[in-house]
């Protein structure tokens, strides 16, 4: 979600909840986000007093689900898109997280909140940013120091070339969306330090004729942990954990995730 990327996914906002199942997504990532959360604000301090932050949070998944079912009461669910803000709004408990508008570069901190305790990066959030570096600056700005916690998924690249050319693809009764994710041999983006490791196209259809209603693309970048991972300690992080999936066992999973926390 970087700045001036305001158009991105603005198109297929209301088809876009189809590539999820929330029921099932949460199920499996619903144990690890509430202890994330629980850590970030220490033994004395109730899941209502926390302050989380959703960055890049599309149709709102994880806003909602924590606000709604675990009781966060202070939830910020910030996105580029005023259109992905406007579904996330209108879904179940959507009423209980505040929408705000705005860039990873310069994360908004509404007036009731000091800091955030915990912040979140999920889904391609991270690979849609071109330049990590000011936003890691950024966040730490926002973030309480001496305990807050960042979690941020990746993609594993090496793995999705091994796999190859991706593509999802799911329907309703009006429309049908498709998702193809390419993955490119770390194409060099023709800026020094910046390679693009693949390419996403998302297209949606209508079911009665077949035409186009829709397709947006973007490039997704490939930062080396090397060198975020510098970029992060020299911000004010230290990432406490590497992980490869949500379930108890860290190494267990098909997933990039790494927990950061705030320095003092």
């Amino acid at each position: 979600m970087p700045a001036g990327n305001d158009t991105a996914f603005e198109a297929v906002a209301r088809a876009y909840e189809l590539l999820v199942n929330e029921e099932t997504r949460w199920e499996r990532e619903r144990d690890f986000h509430v202890q994330l959360i629980q850590e970030s604000i220490g033994p004395t301090r109730s899941m209502r007093e926390a302050a989380v932050l959703d960055l890049g949070c599309g149709t709102g998944f994880h806003a909602r689900h924590l606000a709604g079912s675990h009781g966060v009461a202070r939830v910020v669910g910030v996105d580029p898109s005023a259109s992905m803000l406007q579904v996330a709004a209108g879904k179940e408990h959507g009423d209980r997280v505040t929408w705000l508008k705005g860039a990873a570069e310069t994360p908004p901190l509404p007036r009731e909140i000091d800091r955030y305790d915990t912040v979140m990066l999920m889904g391609n959030t991270f690979s849609l940013i071109k330049y990590v570096h000011p936003v890691l600056d950024a966040l730490a700005a926002v973030t309480r120091p001496a305990g807050g916690r960042f979690v941020i998924q990746m993609i594993d690249y090496d793995r999705l070339r091994g796999l190859g050319p991706q593509v999802t693809e799911r329907s309703s009764s009006e429309c049908r969306i498709i998702k193809h994710l390419k993955p490119i041999a770390g194409a060099d983006s023709g800026q020094p330090g910046i390679r693009v490791g693949a390419e996403l196209s998302i297209e949606v259809q209508s079911v009665s004729d077949g035409r186009t209603l829709d397709r947006q693309q973007n490039v997704l970048y490939e930062h080396p942990e090397a060198e975020w991972a510098e970029s992060a300690d020299k911000a004010g992080w230290s990432i406490i954990q590497r992980r490869a999936g949500y379930g108890p066992d860290p190494t267990v999973g098909i997933d990039r995730i790494f927990i950061l926390q705030r320095k003092a």
